[in-house]
């Protein structure tokens, strides 16, 4: 009898020492948890002039992610000063984005320099970017293709 009462008592105490805090750090939230893989994502794989620009809203709020169809349009600048441009309608003109292309696992930081206008060429686009952003990204195809793109709309800017 005496056995089944120590080993109920030290059960019990073993109960209460885990419930008390240790002093360490407790683990992240799964919010935040998927904020600091999502910088992660930025800080690693990311290129371009406008990469400061985006990490400084990166700061202030998490952006909004979407996958979206997209095709090129030509330019002969941003070469050599890496600097990307988009068209779309998603995010506001004048804002950066972060396109990641997932099958080469590359990423470039953009500026919007337009709306994409409803012609019948960009009727099943999402999103156009510079012929210097889609070499950087490693897409070579003329056909559209599927980016990850990640904005703020203009309510969280």
């Amino acid at each position: 009898m005496r056995i089944i009462l120590l080993i109920v008592f030290l059960l019990t105490a073993l109960g209460s020492l885990q419930a008390q805090p240790s002093g360490r750090p407790t683990t992240a939230s799964p919010l935040s948890t998927t904020r600091d893989e999502v910088s992660y994502r930025f800080l690693l794989r990311g290129q371009g002039y406008f990469k400061n620009a985006f990490e400084e809203l990166l700061d202030m709020s998490t952006p909004l992610q979407q996958l979206v169809k997209s095709s090129i349009f030509k330019t002969q600048s941003g070469f050599t000063d890496q600097k990307y441009y988009v068209m779309t309608n998603l995010a506001p003109v004048g804002s950066f984005v972060y396109l990641y292309a997932d099958a080469q696992s590359r990423g470039v930081y953009a500026k919007v320099i337009g709306p994409l206008h409803e012609i019948r060429l960009n009727v099943e686009l999402d999103l156009r970017i510079s012929t210097a952003a889609a070499q950087a990204l490693g897409i070579q195809q003329a056909e559209p293709f599927s980016l990850t793109l990640y904005y703020w709309d203009s309510s969280n800017r």
